[in-house]
């Protein structure tokens, strides 16, 4: 019986127990810390659970914060006109590219930069026949480089100083390609006038307009003071060859009566024909060099010629280059000095002779005009003279009366 049992046995059962009273309390104690650690860690999740939904809630207010921000942005930069970083880029490429299309403009219509360009061309291109005048060439932005090829002197080198593009522009000597050659030759240099620049050049796509070249705008007394201005300093050399083109007899004797005047003489035969030569050189548009260098020169075409002394005769017309406004009506555009209602245009020299008539009909008439006055003043003297001789013969024959009429008071 287990009352019964001895002291020994209820020693080892009391320990027996003890062990298992330990044993559970143990295995309780580890029930209880498991399910301390499983409540932490539940804690746990659901504080990161809170926190994550609070990040989250966070997230979404400052997103709908920055939302309504750029919306007010956009409602401001719209109501005063004030564009986006993204639009700025945009507006400063269009300015820019505007004022570069400006600047193109400016260059390609500048007037003095054409003449400039034209002025580079020398006589060893116009001395060949091209493919290209000189004109086209400078109008297309091209100027004469003025470089010279060993293999072929006369291979004209032009260069571009927008791109730094060149052409060489061969010579066609009649002979050397017949008809059909020259035509393919002359299409392709008008084409390469353009093809031959680089693709960003501004002269890739536009040249200069025909209006900038041609007969200078001036007025009737300015081309009279021009040619009697010419007239006299190119008179003034040494030496002054023959023209050879034939002026109207009409036109030339005007052209003397005009020198006289600018000449200060009284007869005709007081012209000489070095003075008759150099004024009929301004006529046709030419100017002195300098008073140390005999020779011409044209501003317009900017040819050039000086006189030798065994020099015997000039051409004041062919000697201008072809596309000279001095010679050429059509690109000359000139309107005639004084009926400008008339739709023909002239050339330079055709304006500058019919300024000659005009001129010499007003020193005509002044000279008439004169004459009259001094035959006006004339009649006036005789008249005045004749009242005065009879107011002479008047008081000689009162004199007596007044005499007899004192002594007898």
């Amino acid at each position: 019986m287990d009352v019964q049992s001895t002291p020994e046995k209820q020693t080892n059962k009391a320990v027996t127990i003890t062990d298992n009273d330990d044993a559970i309390n143990d295995e309780q104690s580890d029930k209880v810390e498991e399910n301390t650690q499983n409540e932490s860690s539940t804690g746990t999740v659901e504080n990161q659970s809170v926190e994550s939904e609070t990040n989250e809630s966070k997230e979404d207010i400052l997103e709908k914060k920055l939302k309504e921000l750029q919306s007010l942005l956009k409602h401001v930069r719209k109501k005063q006109g004030i564009f986006p970083s993204s639009f700025r880029k945009r507006k400063a490429e269009k300015e820019i590219q505007a004022k570069r299309t400006k600047l193109d403009t400016s260059l390609i219509n500048d007037k003095e930069k054409l003449m400039h360009r034209l002025k580079t061309y020398s006589y060893l291109y116009h001395h060949k026949p091209r493919p290209l005048s000189a004109l086209e060439c400078a109008q297309h932005g091209w100027i004469n480089s003025h470089k010279i090829v060993d293999k072929d002197p006369f291979l004209a080198i032009l260069h571009c100083v927008e791109c730094t593009s060149d052409i060489y522009v061969i010579d066609i000597e009649p002979g050397r390609y017949d008809n059909t050659q020259v035509g393919n030759i002359e299409k392709k240099y008008k084409e390469g006038l353009f093809n031959w620049h680089k693709e960003d050049c501004v002269w890739r796509k536009e040249c200069s307009s025909d209006d900038l070249y041609s007969f200078p705008l001036i007025t009737l007394s300015e081309g009279v003071n021009r040619f009697k201005h010419e007239g006299k300093m190119i008179s003034t050399y040494q030496h002054i060859p023959h023209v050879s083109n034939e002026v109207e007899h009409a036109t030339l004797r005007k052209v003397q009566y005009v020198i006289r005047d600018a000449e200060g003489l009284s007869d005709e035969n007081d012209i000489k024909e070095n003075i008759t030569n150099a004024y009929l050189l301004a006529l046709f548009g030419w100017q002195h060099i300098s008073p140390q260098m005999s020779g011409v020169q044209c501003t317009l075409c900017f040819a050039r010629s000086q006189f030798h002394v065994d020099q015997q005769t000039f051409d004041a017309f062919n000697e201008h280059r072809i596309y000279c406004p001095w010679r050429n009506s059509q690109i000359a555009r000139a309107l005639p000095p004084k009926k400008h209602y008339e739709a023909q245009t002239l050339s330079g020299i055709e304006w500058m002779t019919q300024v000659i008539h005009i001129e010499h009909a007003l020193l005509v008439r002044r000279h008439h005009l004169g004459f009259y006055n001094q035959h006006i003043k004339d009649e006036v003297y005789k008249k005045v003279k004749k009242e005065i001789a009879h107011s002479y013969k008047l008081l000689d024959e009162y004199m007596p009366r007044i005499k007899q009429t004192e002594t007898i008071e």
